[in-house]
């Protein structure tokens, strides 16, 4: 089973620019099928069943959670020897940088696979954005943020940041929450993204802000709302796309919470003035 969506451009990837989401989709491969291909970058990640990937003559078996990818230079081979089959999650992108992106994941020819650590996470992320572009009426910049959350979520078993001051990680975990693109993180994903424990990100809110990290988040998150009610003419079904909500119900309640009053009215207030 195959689903595949048109290409569309997802903007800017923080630092990375021209690159494009090309495809995203699920595949079911059934027992003796098999697939060889090169030339372009595919990331793609088991989530039921076993399979096997074949790069410069050597075997890796594969399960739930293990990532594999298609590369630009080198032909790999996958498939599965199973009677049930297997299935998996992918994303292809396209542009200049693709290549770099998929080499910091921790891909080459020699390494076409990864065991992940963080297997499940990685897993909802692939189909958080895969269900995503099953929407008729996507937003760009909400989708480029779900592809660089992936993307971190893929990078930080490979990374070992420096030892860094509270100070220096609430100044980054500002650009994070700050920057369009990774504006929806929750608490998990900014530690995540951070390299710190929970409990660390905790500490380092109520030492240089004061509040929880939820607390920093959500002010955060209200923040921008509060900008795109003034500054735009967004409908709110767009508005709470952006923003990370489910759909605008969540959004007006959300609003009302913290705001006192709808977000209708709150721009009509802001348009009087």
């Amino acid at each position: 089973m195959l689903e595949q969506h048109e290409s569309y451009w997802i903007g800017r990837l923080a630092e990375f620019c021209n690159v494009s989401l090309f495809h995203a989709g699920r595949l079911r491969n059934d027992s003796g099928t098999v697939w060889k291909f090169r030339g372009y970058n595919c990331w793609h990640i088991v989530t039921h069943g076993e399979g096997y990937v074949i790069s410069k003559g050597k075997k890796y078996r594969l399960n739930r959670g293990d990532l594999f990818s298609v590369m630009e230079d080198s032909e790999i081979e996958y498939g599965t020897e199973s009677d049930e089959g297997w299935e998996f999650y992918y994303l292809r992108i396209e542009g200049p940088l693709s290549k770099e992106m998929t080499g910091r994941i921790g891909f080459s020819p020699e390494s076409p696979v990864i065991r992940l650590s963080q297997k499940e996470m990685v897993i909802s992320r692939f189909k958080e954005l895969l269900n995503y572009t099953k929407s008729p009426e996507y937003d760009t910049e909400f989708l480029a943020g779900q592809v660089l959350l992936l993307y971190h979520s893929l990078t930080e078993d490979f990374s070992v940041p420096q030892r860094r001051s509270s100070e220096e990680i609430a100044a980054e975990a500002d650009k994070i929450i700050k920057n369009p693109y990774t504006s929806s993180v929750n608490v998990n994903e900014l530690a995540s993204m951070l390299h710190i424990s929970r409990g660390k990100l905790f500490s380092v809110c109520k030492e240089v802000c004061g509040k929880s990290p939820h607390e920093v988040l959500q002010e955060a998150r209200l923040k921008r709302i509060c900008e795109l009610l003034k500054n735009s003419d967004l409908p709110l079904a767009q508005l709470a796309r952006q923003t990370a909500f489910q759909n605008e119900k969540y959004l007006i309640r959300f609003f009302r919470k913290y705001m006192g009053i709808s977000p209708g009215k709150y721009r009509k207030l802001q348009n009087h003035f």
